[in-house]
């Protein structure tokens, strides 16, 4: 069976992606090992659970790929932090790394349509619709670590409301 494959230049944009997305897996994996060691295991149940989605989303992307026939060519992946400063730090690099994948998908998306590619404009669709759920979980555990500023208290209250959210 034969099949359209992507174009050269939206096959290496897309393993890019790819690449972001499993660098997103590990850096929220690494966030939910910090969390845990600073006893705040709702908020390491929370990132656990985003980058196991980030594994799907990697996993998503790849499959689109080789489904077009082209082969997945990963780059290699970008370093993280070592350690955070403070809970709120942690989850304002969560934010910025979701606000960066946004705009990459955001990019891709006016290649594919430059490209007249309909098809991955069709698949992209998924994960630039997602990233405004993602953009907003983040938004809204920002908005709980100012109120935390306010009162340090709540940082239990607020592990429990950010390990219960999905």
């Amino acid at each position: 069976m034969s099949t359209i494959e992507l174009s050269e230049a939206m096959r290496i944009r897309l393993s890019h992606q790819v690449m972001e997305e499993f660098a997103s897996e590990h850096l929220y994996d690494h966030m939910a090992d910090e969390a845990e060691h600073l006893n705040l295991h709702g908020m390491a149940k929370f990132l656990r659970a985003e980058a196991a989605d980030e594994h799907v989303h990697a996993r998503k992307l790849a499959d689109y790929i080789l489904s077009r026939g082209s082969p997945v060519r990963l780059p290699s992946m970008k370093g993280v932090p070592q350690q955070w400063e403070s809970p709120e730090k942690m989850f304002m690099d969560l934010a910025d790394n979701e606000r960066h994948v946004t705009e990459l998908y955001h990019g891709h998306m006016e290649a594919a349509m430059a490209e007249k590619d309909y098809a991955t404009v069709a698949a992209l669709q998924w994960f630039v619709t997602n990233q405004v759920a993602e953009n907003q979980k983040a938004a809204d555990i920002l908005y709980h670590f100012a109120q935390i500023r306010q009162a340090p208290f709540m940082i239990t209250a607020v592990d429990g409301y950010i390990g219960g959210m999905k």
